[in-house]
């Protein structure tokens, strides 16, 4: 009899045990936290963005030029002595450019200089003046391929792609640094940070499409075709045989080629 109970007892216990035992499935936990931490990290980078969108918006010209002045600053190169006949060429390329563009913005000076650098390379500032490395610029034989080079580089100034950049900047920095705040998981803060770096390498990449179709457009208005760009990529690759697109802030140089063929006339 005292068997019989202690078994029935036990049996009791087992079960009523058993009721307060939830299966989880491991994979479904990790995805419900990966989802809500992607869900997070969208709500608040997206209200950063788009705050820093209003503020830079509502700034006066003139203050906006002078943050864009101030973004130079601290990148300006010193410019090497080119002969009075490459400055007369290059004047005359940014003449021609826009000529063909009135809608350029008037805020930026345009200065255009050569710099001493080993690489092969272009640079827009925030203020919108360019620099151009040296051995790029002895590259470019034909005012059509320096063309090429220079509207590229206006577009990114009219694209407003350092602000736009700036702004990309200050959500990333902030999202990461408030997510730390609340989130003492050293391995999710990295890879949440790594994902922001991938996602502006892949925003720097549209953003030099969009600079490649605007010098397209500029060649096809004052050329009538936009071969020297194809010429010019083709130097590029010539000379940067390593270009991983997933990591570069540049597309791919044979899907470039391969875009501004059909973008031209």
């Amino acid at each position: 009899m005292e068997d019989n109970y202690d078994a029935e007892a036990a049996r009791a216990i087992i079960e009523a045990e058993n009721v307060n035992v939830t299966e989880k499935n491991p994979l479904g936990e990790l995805f419900k936290i990966l989802s809500g931490l992607a869900v997070t990290l969208v709500c608040v980078y997206t209200f950063i963005f788009l705050a820093s969108g209003v503020v830079l918006q509502t700034l006066r010209e003139d203050k906006r030029t002078n943050l864009e002045e101030y973004l130079t600053k601290s990148h300006k190169q010193i410019p090497i002595e080119i002969s009075a006949k490459d400055r007369k060429r290059i004047e005359r390329v940014k003449n021609k450019i826009l000529t063909a563009d009135t809608d350029f913005p008037k805020t930026s000076k345009l200065e255009i200089n050569v710099i001493k650098n080993k690489d092969l390379n272009a640079f827009c500032y925030p203020n919108g003046n360019i620099d151009i490395t040296e051995p790029l610029f002895k590259e470019l034989k034909t005012d059509e391929e320096l063309t090429f080079i220079i509207a590229h580089e206006m577009g990114h100034y009219k694209h407003k792609d350092h602000l736009m950049h700036l702004r990309r900047n200050i959500s990333n920095a902030a999202t990461v640094i408030l997510f730390s705040v609340f989130n003492t998981n050293s391995n999710i803060n990295t890879v949440a940070s790594s994902g922001f770096e991938l996602s502006e390498l892949s925003f720097s990449r549209q953003d030099e499409t969009n600079a490649d179709k605007y010098a397209i457009n500029m060649m096809n208005k004052i050329y009538g075709n936009a071969e020297a760009g194809i010429r010019v990529m083709e130097i590029l690759k010539e000379k940067n045989k390593f270009n991983i697109e997933f990591l570069s802030t540049h597309p791919d140089l044979d899907r470039r080629i391969e875009n501004i063929r059909k973008m031209t006339k």
